[in-house]
């Protein structure tokens, strides 16, 4: 079953791209992998009290069944009716919906001037004067934007692919308008009142990535695109696309590796540790893919949602 979620942003959000000099930038929309993160946290908090006990690490648990039961697709900024999802067209790289017409959608450099901001700040020392060297910009996704003359709050739209599984502990129980999630420690959570704040992406001792849940829903598309048996059609890369060695496929867009890491708790040197618990987990492998990147052109094709939202051509 697959659902749209829409979050009203609460604050601005900062999804990490590249660092160029002292200045962060920010991609121009929400991972799947960011909003895996997101899920994981908020719902381990919830379904326990202490996610550490015993030596445990529940985040684990909780994040590897996201992984395969509530799959989140990627996330992009909607206001009014309009989703700035990024597509190629004959005048280049254009953000907007495809079906809208042609005066709805963006170029990057109008995306840019509406959507993109920076903050600059540096870090304080001990007599506090600046940090030598510590000068740094952060780029982010505003979450108010000017539109038609008119401030308007930005939203976020997108999707999660949820099987009525039951692995590592947990389970999803009465799929309908909404689900639950079960631990076998008899613990129950409703998913819709979980989410009804998360926390996204960089920078959140700043103050950024504050989402609040504005609507959930069962659908039957993706992004206007029919979804069905846990597959959909489409012409545009509505996220990163795993690039299959060998594959054939004519395309108009780029690639890029996407690069990220798996955590872990169980340090073998320093397990269970105030300095893990503030991480959260501690390192544990990482993973590379090269991918086309979110909005290049193929002929119509099938795709499939994976782990962290990415896309497989079938």
């Amino acid at each position: 079953m697959i659902y749209e979620l829409q979050f009203e942003a609460q604050s601005p959000i900062h999804v990490g791209y590249k660092k160029i000099g002292t200045l962060k930038t920010t991609r121009y929309y929400i991972t799947g992998k960011a909003m895996w993160g997101a899920l994981t946290a908020h719902i381990t908090r919830s379904l326990y009290e202490n996610p550490f006990a015993d030596h445990n690490n529940y985040y684990n648990d909780v994040g590897t069944f996201i992984k395969t039961s509530i799959k989140p697709t990627y996330f992009f900024p909607k206001v009014n009716d309009t989703i700035h999802y990024p597509h190629y067209t004959e005048d280049g790289l254009t953000y907007g919906n495809k079906h809208n017409n042609k005066h709805n959608n963006l170029s990057k450099s109008e995306f840019e001037r509406k959507f993109i901001y920076s903050r600059v700040g540096t870090a304080i020392d001990t007599t506090g004067t600046a940090e030598d060297r510590s000068l740094h910009e952060t780029e982010y996704i505003r979450d108010t934007v000017t539109d038609n003359n008119i401030i308007t709050k930005v939203h976020w739209v997108g999707y999660c692919i949820v099987e009525e599984k039951e692995a590592h502990g947990l389970k999803i129980t009465n799929l309908n308008e909404n689900f639950n999630i079960e631990s076998e420690m008899d613990n129950k959570i409703s998913f819709s009142d979980c989410i009804q704040t998360l926390t996204v992406g960089g920078e959140r001792n700043y103050g950024f990535g504050k989402l609040h849940l504005k609507s959930m829903k069962k659908s039957e598309k993706v992004f206007n695109n029919k979804f069905e048996d846990e597959k959909f059609t489409s012409s545009i890369a509505l996220g990163h696309v795993r690039c299959e060695p060998g594959q054939d496929v004519e395309y108009v867009g780029d690639l890029e590796p996407v690069v990220g890491r798996d955590w872990n708790s169980h340090d073998n040197d320093n397990q269970n540790t105030s300095k893990n618990n503030n991480r959260g987990t501690g390192q544990k492998s990482t993973f590379c893919d090269v991918c086309f990147v979110p909005g290049t052109l193929f002929k119509e094709s099938k795709f499939e949602i994976g782990e962290y939202g990415i896309l497989k051509i079938i």
